[in-house]
């Protein structure tokens, strides 16, 4: 005759408290998680604008002259700067702002 499995002692008592206690970790956790990736990919973004404006500010004599090129030939600006490695688009508004004036 095959010998019968016991259950586990945790999963054979029900202890309410060991469900409570679960979710009382999983809905700290959960938006403790999201706020430390969120607070990431946030720190990511501001670093990528910083160093895409550093970079617009060193290159802005060749910009302003391939701007005007670009209006000239009736080009579009922000094909421009896309294809010049502006990826933000925070960036590329300023620099639209700043190259059409």
């Amino acid at each position: 005759m095959p010998r019968r499995l016991r259950p586990s002692t945790a999963a054979a008592t029900n202890d309410p408290l060991d469900s409570t206690l679960a979710w009382a970790f999983g809905a700290i956790a959960a938006p403790v998680l999201g706020l430390l990736v969120g607070g990431i990919e946030s720190e990511v973004r501001r670093v990528r604008q910083r160093r895409e404006v550093e970079r617009a500010l060193r290159e802005w004599d060749q910009l302003a002259a391939a701007a005007a090129a670009t209006r000239a030939a009736g080009g579009s600006l922000v094909e421009l700067l896309q294809s010049r490695g502006y990826r933000v688009y925070e960036v590329r508004q300023w620099l639209l702002r700043h190259l059409e004036a």
